[in-house]
């Protein structure tokens, strides 16, 4: 229901042709364009020292399966925007455990101000990357730091998939430290995890099967 609303929603958006097309979305698409045609895949958005080239790597490939056009590009960050409202709803539903609270936070960024609208269907470079992988590190940290005692992401933290990989644990240390506070959240009244756990920290680099993962109790 969620996902129909906001398809709805997107194909009347583009078939109004109400979306103007932006000298920013111009230069994404000149990036897919030069990595199509073989060229050194960029490390920062032309003309700035930021910002990378995730946006024009994707749409270079929707370049490829649709054609080049202004209307790809506005195609692909609607399925990124449909991405974000499926993780939206998960996050929702893990941190609060009810089903109509992850229906109305889905029914919010399907059903989104204009705002949202505009900057989920041009291309400005990466927002809505940074949308979807903010859900993403929030919940691998809750996975990390909640009450999710199998979770796969503190696994390969703490060591229990260890085979003999090594892993940087800097990517999952940060979405730790993001999602700790997350672990305070109620449902009602009863906390989601053991105070015990609300602060996580990991040793820098530390090899899968190391004890990284360090619990600090705090006081009640």
């Amino acid at each position: 229901m969620i996902l129909s609303a906001a398809i709805i929603l997107r194909v009347l958006v583009l078939a109004s042709g109400a979306v103007s097309f932006h000298s920013d979305e111009a230069i994404v698409g000149l990036m897919a364009r030069h990595i199509n045609a073989g060229l050194p895949i960029p490390t920062f958005f032309y003309g700035q020292v930021y910002m990378g080239s995730l946006d024009p790597l994707l749409i270079s490939v929707m370049f490829r399966v649709l054609g080049d056009s202004v209307q790809t590009i506005h195609i692909t960050e609607s399925l990124l925007y449909l991405l974000i409202i499926v993780t939206t709803v998960l996050l929702a539903r893990r941190l609060s455990g009810r089903r109509w609270i992850a229906i109305a936070a889905g029914l919010l960024v399907a059903l989104p101000p204009v705002v949202l609208t505009l900057y989920t269907t041009m291309t400005l470079g990466g927002y809505g990357e940074t949308l979807l992988f903010g859900n993403l590190i929030l919940l691998i940290g809750y996975d990390v730091t909640g009450e999710r005692e199998n979770s796969l992401w503190r696994g390969l933290v703490d060591g229990r998939l260890n085979r003999g990989v090594r892993l940087s644990g800097s990517a999952v240390r940060f979405a730790a430290r993001i999602a700790s506070p997350l672990v305070s959240v109620r449902r009602g009244g009863t906390a989601v995890r053991d105070r015990r756990r609300a602060m996580v920290d990991l040793q820098p680099d530390a090899p899968v099967g190391s004890p990284a993962l360090v619990d600090r109790r705090l006081a009640k």
